[in-house]
């Protein structure tokens, strides 16, 4: 089912009955769901055709939700502050309290904050963290549009929320260890911003 933005209430019903969604984000098109379900999980690894030691990032609305999951020290606060909301996937040391599924048994976990409007609502309306991942079959390129997910997933996705992406480009991602910050991926926020930040922290 291919529906509008306006509709997005739908996509949060869906996401509450365990189903995995596909919709834009400001990077690429994303396949969701929500993160406290295990049935979910299940299907979405099914569905991106992912290695099951692969854990998927999780997804908040507001950057105080951060330190209820994550470690936050004084470097990655300072790099939350000034990318989030945006294109950039932070990993952090995971509180104790964070189910071993979500991060499937890491004692690290992925965490974004998304720029997207539409996104940033159905997160609100679920009232809890999704699990949100480039909407393509794993090793291949991410669907930019709803229409690419529809020919790339077929009916293996039940809902689409229409529309195209900003940036057509994955988030950048980088991980933070006792204040050691490695770039995993380059995307849109580039090594030397995230360097050059580092430096103003030190």
């Amino acid at each position: 089912m291919l529906i509008s933005k306006k509709d997005y209430k739908l996509a949060v019903e869906y996401l509450n009955n365990d189903e995995v969604i596909a919709l834009p984000t400001e990077t690429v098109m994303g396949l969701a769901i929500k993160a406290s379900s295990k049935t979910a999980y299940n299907r979405l690894v099914e569905v991106k055709n992912r290695p099951s030691n692969k854990a998927f990032p999780f997804i908040v609305s507001d950057i105080k939700e951060i330190e209820k999951y994550a470690v936050v020290d004084e470097v990655s606060k300072k790099i939350i502050e000034a990318y989030m909301p945006g294109p950039l996937t932070i990993i952090l040391k995971k509180k104790e309290s964070v189910d071993d599924c979500i991060t499937n048994g890491k004692d690290t976990i992925a965490i974004r904050i998304p720029n997207d409007p539409t996104l940033l609502k159905v997160v609100k309306a679920l009232k809890e963290p999704i699990l949100l991942t480039s909407a393509n079959k794993s090793g291949e390129a991410a669907a930019i549009n709803s229409d690419e997910v529809i020919n790339i997933f077929k009916n293996e996705v039940p809902l689409v929320i229409k529309g195209k992406c900003e940036y057509n480009l994955a988030s950048t991602i980088i991980e933070i260890n006792n204040k050691d910050v490695k770039i995993i991926r380059e995307g849109i926020i580039k090594k030397e911003e995230i360097e050059r930040l580092i430096k103003i922290c030190e």
